[in-house]
């Protein structure tokens, strides 16, 4: 009987590559590092956001603005406007906040809002002046650096809106009566009223007559001293 050597089976030869390639392949790299964004790109981008009301406060040559003096862009704050801007700028500040340039744009960004809301004030502008206020509170939420500043402007808002029908001259009294249609704020309730020079009707005082019987003074007694004209049809 012949016996055959017990021979231990190879390897086959691609199952021997395989192991050599596997143990011969580089660890996968890394992914691409994405560039931290500057602090100019990220002030700007708040600034692009914030155009809708900070346009408000520019003075075209030429163009006479709703500001004081005609300062400023003829265009109405509306609330439409303030909630764009905020909405875009919580955009900008949730894709930027977590980079480490984040801090010092904000701080840029808030110095030029605080430069704004003085620039609304000084036009006359309140109620640009209160979507200001509330934009950069909702930058830095819990602030009590605008409260003061949120109250003026809102007392000014306060005002009523009042437009002058006309006069009515009484002989026999020899009184001269003015017709006022007034819009409360912020109720938006709405009145008539008749008043002598003198007399004080929803927060307001008659106070003197333009001319000959073709506008009015009156004086805002929330904020005393402070008039203002309203003139005739």
């Amino acid at each position: 009987m012949i016996r055959i050597p017990y021979r231990r089976p190879a390897i086959p030869g691609l199952m021997l590559a395989a192991l050599i390639f596997a143990g011969c392949t580089a660890p996968p790299l890394p992914p691409p590092s994405v560039a931290e964004p500057t602090v100019e790109e990220i002030v700007g981008a708040f600034r692009q956001a914030l155009n809708p009301i900070t346009s408000l406060l520019v003075t075209a040559p030429g163009v006479v603005g709703w500001g004081e003096n005609g300062r400023g862009a003829p265009a109405f704050m509306t609330d439409d406007i303030e909630t764009a801007a905020i909405r875009s700028v919580q955009q900008v500040k949730d894709k930027y906040a977590a980079g480490g340039n984040y801090a010092q744009a904000l701080g840029m960004v808030s110095a030029e809002l605080e430069k704004a809301i003085e620039e609304a004030e000084s036009q006359v502008r309140w109620r640009a002046m209160m979507g200001l206020i509330e934009t950069y509170e909702s930058l830095n939420p819990g602030t009590l650096k605008m409260a003061r500043l949120k109250q003026r402007a809102q007392l000014q808002l306060n005002c009523p809106e009042v437009m002058l029908k006309g006069f009515f001259i009484d002989k026999e009294k020899s009184d001269t009566y003015a017709f006022f249609h007034v819009i409360l704020h912020p109720s938006k309730v709405e009145k008539n009223v008749q008043m002598r020079k003198g007399e004080e009707f929803c927060g307001l005082r008659f106070v003197d007559i333009i001319g000959k019987r073709h506008g009015a003074v009156l004086e805002y007694l929330a904020v005393p001293g402070q008039t203002f004209r309203v003139m005739g049809p």
